[in-house]
């Protein structure tokens, strides 16, 4: 039995009590309703439409509860590694397009085999020899990046994308003029209530409460005829054509790796 367990240590969470599975249904509801916002965020910043962030971020979740090492571990798709993968794509496709998500798929399919690599033999090890300064450099530059990626989003006007992320910032901060003022005011009103939350009711999460309310009120105002996600195109990702994506991807990987030959020789 215990080395079953060791293959699905899932099943040491047989006997269930009552307790437990209350609390676990809390837990479960309210990570999915910040889930659910926050992948479609973080596929904004991938530069992917946002049913390839509820997915994402869901089957991570669902996988790694199941076969996870530590409950206390984050898994899924983050808002640092989400730009950080924009970054890199760029310069080879446009955001959105077809050959961006295949080769968003291969980046992610190259970094997931780097990292079971690291995994089997046991390299994790090497984050102990980064010093303190970096990891705290890496920590507040990461925030100030997360952040100020978001005043598009804020103000509603578009993001340019280029090699220089402070020159994509001052061309946002040069269409401030023409910002959307719905979008602000929905922006604003959320972080007051966020904000004044944690101030005056600690113990109630603010941001589950703008999640509720912001999402309430959109869809009585009709907000969401301007910018929706429909359940169609949610659905439309079982009719996304799996293997000429994988094929594709695969001739990619074949030519990199011929260049990575050419380039040793």
């Amino acid at each position: 039995m215990s080395h079953l367990q060791s293959v699905l240590p899932f099943l040491r969470w047989f006997p269930m009590s009552r307790a437990s599975v209350r609390a676990d249904l809390i837990a479960g509801i309210t990570v999915a309703l910040i889930l659910v916002p926050q992948s479609m965020a973080y596929a904004q910043l991938a530069g992917l439409p946002v049913v390839y962030g509820l997915y994402a971020s869901f089957v991570p979740v669902i996988v790694a509860s199941l076969w996870g090492s530590s409950s206390q571990l984050h898994t899924g798709p983050v808002a640092m590694l989400s730009l950080m993968s924009a970054a890199a794509l760029i310069p080879f496709a446009t955001p959105g397009s077809a050959d961006f998500i295949q080769l968003s798929i291969m980046l992610a399919l190259m970094v997931g085999m780097l990292r079971l690599g690291l995994g089997l033999f046991k390299l994790g090890a090497i984050v102990n020899l980064l010093s303190s300064p970096v990891i705290v450099g890496f920590t507040n530059a990461a925030a100030l990046i997360i952040g100020l990626s978001q005043l598009s989003k804020i103000i509603g006007v578009p993001f340019p994308r280029s090699d220089f992320y402070l020159a994509d910032l001052w061309g946002v901060v040069g269409q401030i003029g023409v910002s959307h003022w719905p979008t602000l005011a929905f922006a604003a009103a959320a972080f007051a209530l966020i904000v004044g939350m944690k101030r005056l009711t600690p113990r109630v999460p603010g941001v589950l409460a703008a999640v509720l309310l912001t999402t309430l009120v959109s869809a009585w105002i009709g907000f969401e005829e301007k910018v929706e996600v429909t359940l169609a195109q949610i659905q439309s990702a079982s009719e996304i054509e799996v293997i000429e994506t994988y094929a594709a991807t695969a001739q990619r990987i074949d030519a990199l790796t011929l260049q990575i030959a050419g380039i040793n020789r």
